[in-house]
């Protein structure tokens, strides 16, 4: 798939999310501005789409003219928000400007590294804090004992471990 198939793609895929969250979208005129939308409910919110797989948001354009590529950096004043389609989980996320540049989890990483998890970018907000990591362990065991939790039985040792080694290759 070529990169103008996949912003059409990301294009798509957030006009689509914003009309079903209940706003408003124009789009413009003409190509290779730094607006790729304009989104209207409450206040009117300027647009830069975004295609990630990998989930880092790139803080420039690149077009292709008859003398190659041109790269182009964005200024935080550009627009308001990053609208951005991760494909591998088919999600649509909304990154204040300010934080171009950076990588979007959408799995648990490993250790106890701080990172921006795909879920606190769901809606339009204001600047995000990192999360604090976790180990894959720690993480499936809280998330494991949470599900338990809430069905009113916390897990014995063996049922846990028996339950992460379902989902995992981390042997507790």
């Amino acid at each position: 798939m070529n990169t103008n198939d996949k912003g059409n793609i990301a294009v798509a895929k957030v006009i689509a999310d914003l009309v079903v969250k209940g706003w408003h979208v124009f789009t413009p005129v003409t190509e290779h501005g730094v607006v790729d939308l304009i989104a209207y409910k409450d206040e009117v919110i300027r647009l830069q789409i975004k295609y990630s797989a990998s989930g880092i948001v790139k803080n420039e354009s690149t077009r292709y003219s008859s003398k190659g590529s041109v790269r182009t950096k964005y200024s935080v004043n550009d627009f308001d928000y990053y609208g951005v389609y991760l494909p591998n989980i088919d999600k649509v996320i909304y990154i204040p400007s300010e934080l171009g540049g950076i990588n979007i989890r959408t799995t648990l990483p490993e250790g106890k590294h701080e990172y921006y998890w795909y879920e606190d970018f769901q809606e339009f907000r204001p600047l995000i804090q990192k999360r604090k990591g976790q180990s894959l362990s720690e993480a499936y065991r809280t998330k494991l004992l949470n599900a338990q939790a809430s069905k009113s039985s916390i897990p014995d040792r063996d049922t846990l471990s028996k339950l992460v080694n379902q989902h995992t290759n981390v042997t507790i």
